[in-house]
């Protein structure tokens, strides 16, 4: 049986209290890695900051990946396939994407509320972390979805090459290298909206209502990208 297809199977059967802790560390890790894109923006704009950020924003998922824990975004792509496989039924899929998209959005709320902002290190950033916020939320229902399309497409991709390369610097830069694009696209990515609207919403600067619309269009395009635009792609020609 596939790598992809195992690893597809050994996710959904985890408790959820497994799902739930590897879930936390991996949002904590997004977010963590989000922070230093805010820092450039705040100080070089947001051209040349989203560059510098895409140099860093990475390590996050790298993280992820080879320290074991579990992000929504990725086991869109793997548990997906499990479930294109029939390996997977279709309610151990969705009740695993749930499971770790809870724990990836307490590990956000921790990494920004109390390591960031707690230790003081975001307090300066609240404006440029707000203006962010906003143009997240600028963007129509559509392209948040076609956004989160294009940013699964990339990142699923990522996930696949780590799964398909054993050498330790082909995998760091497979996933590096279909991050980083992703993000000096400005692709939206479901977890790292996440990192942007807390700290706006705790201060009430931003419309809940509003977040959850664009979390829930990117979410959803980050599904189609990552089970349709990688999944599919792959399972029909037989790489996976």
């Amino acid at each position: 049986m596939n790598l992809v297809v195992k690893k597809s199977i050994e996710k959904v059967k985890r408790t959820r209290k497994q799902k739930l802790v590897m879930g936390f560390m991996a949002g904590a890790m997004i977010a963590l890695a989000y922070i230093p894109m805010i820092k450039f923006i705040d100080m070089f704009g947001s051209h040349v900051g989203t560059l510098m950020g895409a140099l860093f924003f990475p390590i996050g998922l790298i993280l992820v990946l080879y320290m074991g824990g579990e992000l929504v975004s990725g086991n869109m792509t793997v548990v997906g396939i499990g479930f294109l496989k029939k390996e997977v039924t279709f309610l151990e899929m969705i009740k695993n994407w749930i499971d770790i998209f809870i724990g990836n959005t307490l590990g956000v709320i921790f990494a920004v509320v109390v390591l960031g902002y707690g230790s003081g290190i975001l307090t300066s950033l609240i404006p440029t972390l707000e203006t962010m916020a906003q143009g997240k939320l600028s963007t129509t229902p559509l392209q948040a979805l076609l956004s989160g399309i294009g940013c699964n497409w990339f990142v699923g991709l990522g996930v696949l090459f780590f799964y398909k390369y054993k050498e330790g610097v082909v995998q760091f830069l497979g996933i590096y290298l279909s991050v980083a694009i992703f993000v000096v696209i400005g692709f939206q990515h479901c977890v790292a909206n996440l990192a942007i609207f807390v700290l706006p919403l705790l201060l009430k600067t931003v419309l809940l209502k509003s977040v959850l619309l664009n979390v829930g269009m990117v979410t959803l395009g980050n599904i189609f990208g990552g089970v349709i635009f990688v999944g599919l792609f792959n399972t029909t020609t037989s790489q996976v």
